[in-house]
């Protein structure tokens, strides 16, 4: 139930405070009971009215017993039940490589340069003045090499460069080593408007926490751990205009409760009048080319996706629900 909002009604709420809220002010508890147990294959729901069937913009994190699964045979994992929550305020698609930078040394160095260059004119083998400058290049690479390798080289070598104004090449390069575990973080900031939704935002919390931490192993006691649940996350309704997940983990999750800088209850329930959550999740999987459409792996000349520049696209409006169950609309008037 729900009752007029006023400062009066919200325990330790300042006026600022009580005029940011967009809830009703008080909850009526009709009885004092604990807590219910978490069931783990039930699927929360928040708000209440987040699916219709005229809007159904919302993210669904699934959650999923740990697996090891093979990067080329993604295996089928049974559900434990999940959450679905309104689209968070940012979805941001970030993929990285990673790359170190590395000195070959000048003798190997020029050994590969030799080698790149003859491989890409078949012609130079057959060529008796391309190898003569190879044999010189790599004579002077080779003195280089070894002088290097003793305090008494290395300042001779750094007197030659002074006198005569040239430095050795290093043949530094940039080696390419792996794609980076991507990681996301998603906020949502919720404002019950009666019990219920208070409710279903205290569990949500304790779905999100009991998820992320781990379990005692049932056969060796404390001396092991059980690992936690992984996620799966899927963005609704057109995720593949979006951008998609690999399995995750949890890494942290983080509630404020008193998100208007003010604490503020409801009397009656005690329960906060706003609740901010953010989660951070690590994907477990790396993405490479075979995670992207045939069509697309090794074509690297022209554009990737065949673009007519006679299809002008007309962007639609659509409506989403955000996190106290109002509606955006992204441009409306």
């Amino acid at each position: 139930m729900s009752g007029a909002l006023t400062t009066s009604n919200i325990i330790g709420a300042t006026a600022a405070a009580a005029a940011v809220a967009t809830a009703a002010a008080t909850q009526v508890v009709a009885s004092r009971t604990p807590p219910p147990a978490i069931n783990p294959n039930v699927t929360l729901v928040f708000p209440n009215d987040l699916i219709q069937a005229n809007r159904g913009y919302y993210m669904n994190i699934r959650f999923q017993q740990y697996i090891k699964r093979s990067q080329s045979n993604s295996a089928v994992v049974s559900s434990q039940g999940g959450i679905k929550l309104p689209l968070p305020n940012h979805l941001i698609d970030n993929k990285s490589v990673e790359y170190t930078p590395s000195d070959l040394n000048p003798l190997i160095g020029a050994i590969v340069d030799t080698v790149a260059q003859a491989s890409s004119d078949m012609n130079q083998l057959s060529n008796a003045g391309f190898w003569g400058e190879q044999l010189v290049k790599f004579g002077s690479q080779f003195g280089a090499a070894v002088a290097q390798t003793s305090s008494i080289g290395r300042n001779l070598l750094g007197a030659t460069s002074i006198l005569t104004g040239t430095s050795f090449n290093p043949y530094q390069s940039l080696l390419f080593r792996t794609p980076v575990f991507r990681e996301h973080t998603f906020n949502w900031k919720f404002v019950p408007k009666n019990q219920k939704e208070s409710d279903d935002i205290r569990s949500i919390i304790q779905y999100l926490q009991v998820n992320m931490l781990p379990d005692i192993n049932s056969v060796a006691g404390s001396s092991l751990f059980q690992f936690p649940s992984i996620l799966n996350i899927q963005l609704y309704p057109a995720a593949e205009y979006l951008y998609s997940f690999k399995p995750c983990v949890l890494r942290n999750v983080t509630v404020n409760y008193a998100p208007q800088s003010t604490p503020a209850f409801y009397r009656g329930t005690s329960a906060p009048a706003a609740v901010e959550i953010s989660i951070h999740l690590a994907e477990i999987e790396l993405w490479t080319r075979r995670d992207y459409p045939t069509s697309l792996v090794g074509n690297t000349s022209g554009n990737l996706l065949p673009v007519s520049l006679g299809n002008i696209l007309t962007p639609v409006v659509e409506a989403s629900t955000n996190q106290n169950g109002s509606i955006n609309v992204p441009g409306g008037t």
